[in-house]
């Protein structure tokens, strides 16, 4: 049995919301010039804004653990920004510090982190361990010799065969669509619907809405996800940026329901001609 990170609001209501008073636009063809909607619009990789577990193995042991010294880096007096690795992944959300011995670093919970100096600046994937630190300037530079250390805690899975899922990697050809989780599992199917909000050919905020469904296996259950990938642009943005979303419902075979929320990073938008 498998749980699902309920994210927000339900993609039922906030597609409802969004679709009032539009037109619709469908199409059983491969070919979405007609709408001016790229054949890839929807492509990208699909993650909780926070790093948070979209999908959830509900029989799995997790196991919360404290480190309290992960050195990560070590200055030379010179060097004032980092990239360095976490020993341990998935990171708990607002349990990350950082000292380098004079310098303190604290996490925001979002993402991000801040120092005890000015303008200095750092980010923390909370998936991936890494962490990225900018100390603004060379004059800030942790002293030669000087260990960086990290305290943070972290989660173990025990007893899945696959752990939980963090992202989708979603590949859109016209209708077609592939769901790829960060296990590799696919999930494959079509958008069977498109709804443009306001038209690309007037300057403003648009949107696009493409209800999908695709199928696969995950932890030796069958699974359907269905839902709705979402886009806005603003033509008025130079370029115009694109803002993409997935609200879905993950079924599976057995009968567990829950509800996905994630978001894509911003493309640059190019309108088909």
């Amino acid at each position: 049995m498998k749980s699902v990170a309920v994210l927000g609001v339900s993609a039922l209501i906030v597609a409802g919301i969004l679709l009032i008073g539009c037109d619709e636009w469908t199409t059983d063809t491969d070919d979405w010039n007609e709408s001016q909607i790229s054949v890839t619009y929807f492509s990208g990789r699909y993650a909780h804004a926070t790093g948070q577990v979209l999908v959830q193995n509900s029989t799995t042991n997790v196991t919360v653990s404290n480190v309290e010294s992960d050195r990560i880096a070590t200055g030379d007096g010179v060097r004032y920004q980092f990239v360095a690795q976490l020993s341990h992944r998935p990171i708990v959300i607002g349990s990350l510090t950082i000292t380098d011995g004079t310098v303190n670093w604290f996490e925001n919970g979002n993402g991000t982190l801040a120092a005890t100096i000015a303008n200095a600046a750092g980010t923390i994937d909370y998936s991936s361990g890494e962490v990225t630190l900018d100390y603004a300037l060379p004059g800030n530079a942790p002293a030669a010799g000087a260990q960086l250390i990290a305290s943070y805690k972290y989660r173990t899975q025990r007893g899945s065969s696959d752990g939980p899922i963090y992202s989708f990697v979603v590949s859109q050809d016209g209708n077609h669509l592939t769901f790829t989780d960060d296990h590799g599992n696919h999930y494959v199917g079509a958008i069977g619907h498109l709804e443009v909000i306001d038209s690309p050919a007037v300057v403003g905020p648009w949107s696009a809405i493409a209800s999908f469904s695709v199928e696969g296996t995950y932890n030796g259950q069958q699974i359907q996800i269905v839902g709705t990938l979402e886009g806005e642009v603003d033509d008025d943005a130079d370029p115009a940026v694109l803002y993409r979303y997935l609200y879905g419902t993950w079924i599976e075979s057995g009968g567990e329901t829950g509800t996905i929320r994630a978001q894509a990073e911003p493309i640059t938008y190019y309108e088909n001609n």
